[in-house]
């Protein structure tokens, strides 16, 4: 393919051309979607603060009340361990 000079010149005029111009539109197309992801999440329809913050409140109350429940299991748990004596778990 490389072997006469006319052959080398239209593969580096291929090359000088189509790299440039794939970078170019790497970078275009990568400052575009930048660009939508800022206006996406300044937008109106992208989740507020404030609702975040309220389910983030929802699921410490959620781990908490887990939390109680598994205390309370283990507390009925040592009440049968006392009334049977030593139960294998």
């Amino acid at each position: 393919m490389l072997e006469t000079v006319r052959s080398r010149r239209i593969y580096g005029f291929l090359v000088l051309t189509i790299l440039p111009t794939s970078a170019a539109i790497g970078y275009y197309l990568r400052d575009r979607k930048d660009s939508l992801v800022t206006q996406e999440a300044t937008s109106s329809t992208a989740p507020s603060p404030s609702v975040v913050g309220d389910r983030i409140k929802m699921l410490r109350r959620h781990e908490a009340e887990l939390a109680k429940e598994a205390q309370d299991i283990r507390e009925k748990l040592e009440r049968v361990k006392g009334k049977l004596g030593e139960v294998k778990v």
